[in-house]
C-alpha cells in the first residue's frame, strides 16, 4: 500500500497543493513506475501554476501507460490554455483515440478547432 499516494491525493482534494506535491514526490521515490502518481503529480504542478513541469509529469505518466485517458486529457488541456493548439490538438486525438465519446476531450477537440479556426482568419 502506498501511503504517500492517498496521502497526496487526500492533500490534492483539500487543497494543499505543495503538501500534495510533496507526498507524490516520495510515493515516486519508492515506485517510480506508478502512471497514476505521476498523472496526480501533473495536476498538481498545474494546480501551482507550473504548466510546463505539469506537461513532463504527464509524459512519464504515459510513458508508463499511453493508455491513459486522462493524462491525454489533462495534457491537451494545458496545451491549449498555452495556446498551443496544434499540439493540444494531436494529444486529444490520442484521448478520442482510447474513447471516442469522451464528452470533455470532444469539447476540448471542439475548442481547439475553433481558436484554429480564428488563427486562419
Amino acid at each position: 500500500m502506498d501511503i504517500w499516494k492517498y496521502r497526496g491525493s487526500t492533500l490534492y482534494i483539500l487543497g494543499g497543493h505543495e503538501e500534495a506535491l510533496e507526498a507524490f514526490e516520495k510515493s515516486l521515490e519508492i515506485n517510480p513506475k506508478n502512471e497514476n502518481v505521476w498523472s496526480f503529480k501533473g495536476s498538481t504542478l498545474y494546480m501551482l501554476d507550473k504548466p510546463e513541469k505539469a506537461l513532463k509529469a504527464f509524459d512519464k505518466a504515459l510513458q508508463k501507460n499511453p493508455n491513459k485517458l486522462e493524462a491525454w486529457f489533462n495534457k491537451g488541456s494545458i496545451l491549449f490554455e498555452l495556446g498551443r493548439y496544434t499540439q493540444s490538438l494531436s494529444v486529444v486525438e490520442n484521448a478520442l483515440r482510447i474513447n471516442a465519446k469522451d464528452a470533455r476531450a470532444l469539447n476540448l477537440k471542439n475548442s481547439i478547432l475553433d481558436k484554429l479556426d480564428k488563427n486562419e482568419e
